[in-house]
């Protein structure tokens, strides 16, 4: 049993066994099942979304991806919702499963993001625009 204390940040809801192909609650149901006390930040607000509805459809116009969840309207509305949750809360370290939401958080508490994929040199503008893989 570990006496850690983890603040689990995602932007969507890491109990809902559907999300992420279920890694997200494998995630969570795995710590707890260590002893691990969850403080669930889940799911953050995405309601700025929509005000990108014009680069989704011009990426997709020319055959490209617009990731919001990357853009800095976006990291810093997470961390705003982030920091203001763990304000008060009893932990240790902040976990997310994926480095997007915790990118900006102002803490002094250790960060840690779970990763899967690793993709490097992957050809990315300035938009934050990369080309469909082939």
């Amino acid at each position: 049993m570990l006496d850690v204390k983890v603040a689990y940040v995602s932007t969507g809801d890491a109990r809902d066994p559907n999300a992420q192909s279920g890694t997200s609650r494998a995630i969570l149901d795995n710590l707890e099942r260590q002893g691990v006390r969850v403080t669930p930040i889940f799911p953050l607000h995405r309601g700025f979304r929509y005000m990108f509805i014009p680069h989704k459809l011009h990426a997709k116009l020319t055959k490209q991806t617009f990731v919001v969840d990357r853009r800095p309207l976006a990291l810093d509305n997470y961390a705003r919702q982030i920091e203001k949750a763990l304000k008060n809360a009893d932990i240790d370290l902040v976990f997310s499963n994926s480095s997007g939401p915790i990118a900006r958080v102002q803490t002094n508490r250790p960060k840690i993001f779970w990763t899967d994929v690793f993709v490097q040199g992957m050809p990315v503008d300035d938009a934050g625009t990369f080309p469909r893989p082939t």
